[in-house]
């Protein structure tokens, strides 16, 4: 194979052999300062600094890539999991109180999977059906319009005795009028606690 003529500042570089002959391709020093836009005293310079490039550049990929702080991933992981929690609550309100909080944290593991166990579903209808009768106990002993229907039968209740008592005594017209006066404060209390 015959060589070209090359520059006297370019010097050949090692190509590929094809067909058992050598060939040989060569890049002047110019024609590298052109391309690169930088200043290099010889070609020798020029290649280093191309394989340093490329060397440094192959780390910085690789590091990127495989470097993951573990304290973050914690972070995102706790916050993915607080956020899921707050989802979940806020689609079924019914779950979302103190104690049935702290009955999924016991039971241990998501929320949503929690509430489809056995024990947590008895444990929940129990507690949920105490709490309903804690309420209705409430509202019968702290309604005012039941304290004034307590009063109207109280009153009744005394002239029911009185009646009897006229009766016993054999008075039948105070017995009579007792008894009238105990049967219309019993109405009264009736109709009062569903009018109030």
């Amino acid at each position: 194979m015959s060589n070209e003529t090359l520059p006297q500042d370019s010097q050949p570089l090692e190509g590929e052999q094809d067909g058992g002959e050598n060939v040989e391709a060569s890049i002047s020093l110019a024609d590298l300062n052109e391309k690169l836009g930088k200043e290099f005293k010889d070609v020798d310079s020029a290649v280093k600094s191309l394989k340093d490039t490329q060397s440094f550049v192959g780390k910085k990929i690789e590091s990127a890539e495989t470097k993951e702080d573990p304290a973050i991933q914690k972070q995102l992981d706790n916050l993915q999991s607080q956020l899921n929690n707050s989802n979940f609550y806020r689609e079924n309100p019914q779950y979302d109180n103190e104690e049935t909080r702290k009955l999924i944290v016991a039971l241990g593991g998501k929320p949503e999977e929690v509430i489809e166990r056995d024990v947590f579903k008895s444990t929940f209808e129990k507690t949920s059906a105490y709490d309903k009768s804690q309420e209705s106990k409430s509202v019968l002993h702290n309604s005012s319009r039941l304290g004034q229907a307590t009063t109207k039968m109280d009153d009744a209740n005394s002239a029911m005795a009185k009646a009897n008592d006229a009766a016993a005594k054999g008075n039948i017209t105070e017995a009579l009028d007792s008894q009238r006066i105990a049967e219309a404060g019993a109405v009264d209390s009736v109709i009062d606690s569903f009018n109030k």
